[in-house]
């Protein structure tokens, strides 16, 4: 079985492979709208929990550099 988009948009982003952010933009509408169905909320988490990540791997990669 494959590795999911969105995983490996993530692993890409975190081995500073530069991954276009409108892919990611994409990936979350696509989660959104597939969740809209389901729970509203959760779309919205799913969103915040991957901005979270993101802005806490760049913090952690900026705190190692200095």
């Amino acid at each position: 079985m494959g590795i999911a988009r969105l995983a490996r948009w993530k692993r890409a982003y975190r081995l500073e492979m530069q991954p276009p952010i409108e892919i990611l933009a994409v990936l979350l509408k696509e989660e959104k709208s597939a969740n809209d169905t389901k729970d509203k909320a959760a779309g919205v988490r799913i969103q915040r929990s991957v901005m979270d990540d993101l802005i806490m791997s760049s913090r952690m990669k900026a705190e190692i550099e200095a």
